[in-house]
């Protein structure tokens, strides 16, 4: 299962210079999608409801839907 990865979003711009990160974590997918593997399978409106809850709180930035 991935994690989104929001130790280095949280790091002062002044220490590392470049590109903003903006994480997603992992893709949210119905039961047996394509992007199954990574995690995040969901059905129904309170499948979606908990996995979205559960990124934001880890940090993500947005949500993926496949």
């Amino acid at each position: 299962m991935y994690l989104p990865s929001t130790s280095i979003r949280r790091t002062p711009p002044v220490l590392i210079g470049g590109a903003a990160i903006i994480s997603c974590g992992w893709p949210l997918t119905i039961t047996g999608g394509h992007t199954r593997p990574m995690g995040g399978e969901v059905d129904g409106v309170d499948g979606v409801r908990r996995m979205v809850r559960q990124l934001v709180s880890l940090g993500a930035d947005y949500i993926k839907v496949m």
